[in-house]
């Protein structure tokens, strides 16, 4: 399995129901060895500006920045980028019983 990064980050889609109500372009969340702020990325991976934890963001964004990491294209949200939708499919849960995953 081949877990997606960006700008030399590793991401997990962003499942949290929750989550995705409170910030319904919430897509991809930034792991972390710690996540007790977590930076969420919208689907053209663009920091949330509505996010809980925004000075966070912002010095990810500016050391990102810093370091060449992040271009100046995608810092100008919105522009050419494809139109984040949220996907009102069931999604599949699992479950664990007797040490068996079931879906």
């Amino acid at each position: 399995m081949t877990l997606p990064q960006k700008d030399g980050s590793i991401l997990i889609l962003e499942t949290d129901t929750d989550i995705l109500d409170a910030y319904p372009n919430a897509r991809w969340r930034i792991l972390e060895e710690v996540d007790e702020e977590p930076i969420y990325l919208n689907c053209n991976y663009i920091p949330l500006k509505n996010q809980p934890h925004i000075a966070k963001v912002k010095r990810w964004y500016l050391e990102m920045k810093s370091k060449k990491k992040i271009n100046e294209a995608s810092s100008n949200e919105g522009a050419g980028q494809k139109q984040c939708y949220r996907d009102t499919r069931v999604s599949v849960s699992t479950r664990v019983r007797r040490g068996k995953t079931q879906l």
